[in-house]
């Protein structure tokens, strides 16, 4: 059974709001009807708990990177 919350689900790669990388291991339901996620982060030991609203999919990050132009040179 695959646990899902919203669009996210265990074993998705998402990215923080703090700008770490990571993978989420567990969606957690609280008593109150509320939910969580347990991500696992990449440079960081043990499990960290996140709002969704806190975390968003990486390879949609990625997918929207900017890339940076090098600079016009005038020929004059």
């Amino acid at each position: 059974m695959t646990r899902r919350s919203r669009t996210y689900q265990v074993g998705d790669r998402v990215i923080t709001y703090n700008a770490q990388e990571g993978t989420i291991t567990d969606i957690v339901r609280d008593d109150d009807g509320g939910s969580f996620c347990l991500v696992r982060l990449d440079h960081m030991a043990g499990e960290y708990a996140y709002d969704f609203t806190e975390i968003t999919y990486l390879r949609q990050l990625m997918n929207n990177k900017t890339i940076k132009a090098e600079p016009v040179l005038s020929g004059h």
